[in-house]
């Protein structure tokens, strides 16, 4: 949530209450959902959704967590 809010784009958007829960579902083979709670304006819900994702994705690979 840190990366988010330091985002030149986007991080304005991104409100103080926004919280990340954490891993919600793990499942045997290859699925997993994590628990967010990003507290944005309206019209920038998409893209903020998106940079979100994409940071995640930078993340795990960092970590050599392999994507499906």
């Amino acid at each position: 949530l840190k990366n988010l809010r330091e985002s030149k784009t986007i991080g304005s958007y991104v409100h103080p209450e926004s919280s990340i829960m954490g891993v919600e579902i793990l499942k045997e083979g290859s699925f997993m959902g994590i628990r967010a709670d990003i507290v944005t304006h309206t019209t920038m819900r998409w893209r903020v959704g998106k940079e979100f994702r994409y940071l995640v994705k930078k993340a795990c690979e960092k970590k050599k967590v392999v994507l499906a």
